[in-house]
């Protein structure tokens, strides 16, 4: 599951509301750094449209630990035939 990391890069506070009918709080930009988590699921359209217009940051990351990424990397090299 991908989880998003939101910030705001405006000068006013910005509330958001989320899919699961929360709402997420963001400090203005003026205060010390601050990165809002949510899961993917969550992430609305009204997030998507101040990512759009310029007034968050969004970052997106998949919670696949970096082991088991490897390991499927290796196992998918591993498998491809080399012609000598």
């Amino acid at each position: 599951m991908a989880k998003f990391y939101i910030r705001n890069i405006e000068d006013g506070p910005r509330d958001y509301p989320l899919n699961d009918g929360t709402s997420i709080y963001l400090p203005p930009k003026g205060k010390p750094v601050h990165w809002a988590e949510i899961e993917d699921k969550n992430f609305s359209p009204a997030l998507e449209r101040a990512e759009e217009r310029g007034f968050i940051t969004v970052k997106r990351t998949l919670d696949e630990p970096k082991a088991q990424a490897n390991k499927k990397t290796a196992d998918k090299a591993a498998s491809t035939e080399v012609n000598a």
